[in-house]
């Protein structure tokens, strides 16, 4: 890591050291992300909701997904209710990104459909339509409409981001916190691209001018626009929808090498769930399909930076895994 780098990690990390815990508005939660524990007394905690039913042929089974999403909220909050765990994590008074991945694939990991049983359980919840904003599917359904427009373009004044500067989103300001909803995907540019990759990519004017300007694969532009306090702070949660995973050949899509996992995973730790998406990603490279020619080692660098960001946990002992089958939990979600 370059001197600059390094020099601007060590101003996160005090910052860090200097923070309190957060606490979501509304229902008074009590949960801590992984950047607010620098003394290492709480593990990242991780939840994947698996359902071999969570789908049939072509189509996704929306009780399953519904039930997924409201135990995960509880699980992660420690409220049953999902009213309230959801509560602990966005208020009735938030204006929510539903931030997706603009991977451009339409149909992958049945995005769309997820949305729509997210916004349907929202409401189902209390929350109004003006609560969310959708950013990252274009082509909406319709539980969609009478949520807010989204603003497109960038915002007038360019942020500093480590060592060089660019415009953040227009529509960023609008919202006061973020459901980051990211699938987990190869890439042969960054290695994995999942929940930090969602939060950066997009959040940027010109992201290919960063990747050609600075480190090596993502590294550290990455943990850099995510570790920025317009974007960290609003940041309340991660979703992965994990129904399907694509173990090679992104960022273009192949369904060769497109598998069906069945899971959405929880956690208000972006580091640990990508570490655990590209565990997923090489088991799956030893196990299906691939290319004759061996291909390079799945890593990405870009992790461990964004630990020294504290932006999560990267080593497993750290992350305290949960595999959950929302099946045993029929009667309450």
């Amino acid at each position: 890591m370059h001197k600059q780098h390094f020099f601007i990690v060590l101003m996160f990390i005090m910052s860090v050291l200097l923070s309190t815990s957060s606490v979501a508005n509304g229902e008074q939660g009590v949960y801590r992300h992984a950047i607010d524990d620098p003394m290492g007394l709480q593990k990242s905690k991780v939840l994947e909701m698996h359902d071999v039913y969570s789908f049939y042929g072509t189509d996704i089974y929306p009780p399953s997904i519904t039930r997924m999403l409201n135990l995960g909220a509880a699980k992660m909050t420690g409220y049953d209710d999902p009213q309230k765990a959801w509560g602990a994590i966005i208020s009735k008074d938030d204006i929510v990104a539903l931030k997706f991945n603009d991977c451009g694939v339409p149909g992958f990991s049945w995005n769309y459909e997820f949305l729509d049983l997210l916004l349907q359980n929202f409401y189902q919840l209390g929350y109004k339509k003006e609560n969310f904003l959708i950013v990252g599917i274009y082509t909406l359904p319709n539980s969609a409409i009478g949520t807010r427009i989204r603003h497109y373009g960038w915002e007038d004044d360019a942020i500093f981001i480590g060592s060089d500067l660019d415009f953040l989103p227009r529509w960023l300001k609008e919202v006061t916190a973020i459901i980051n909803i990211p699938n987990y995907m190869d890439d042969n540019i960054i290695g994995i691209r999942g929940c930090l990759a969602n939060l950066s990519w997009s959040m940027v004017k010109q992201p290919a001018r960063l990747y050609q300007n600075k480190g090596d694969n993502g590294d550290p532009f990455i943990a850099e626009i995510n570790a920025l306090p317009p974007i960290r702070n609003k940041v309340r949660l991660h979703i992965v929808n994990a129904l399907q995973v694509l173990y090679y050949g992104g960022p273009q899509h192949d369904t060769t090498f497109q598998v069906n996992h069945q899971s959405i995973l929880m956690s208000f730790d972006p580091v640990a769930l990508d570490h655990i998406g590209i565990e997923y990603l090489r088991r799956y490279r030893k196990t299906k399909t691939m290319p004759q020619k061996l291909p390079p080692p799945l890593y990405s660098q870009y992790l461990t930076t964004a630990e020294l960001y504290g932006l999560g946990y990267y080593n497993f002992t750290d992350i305290s895994y949960e595999k959950i089958n929302p099946n045993l939990y029929i009667d309450q979600y």
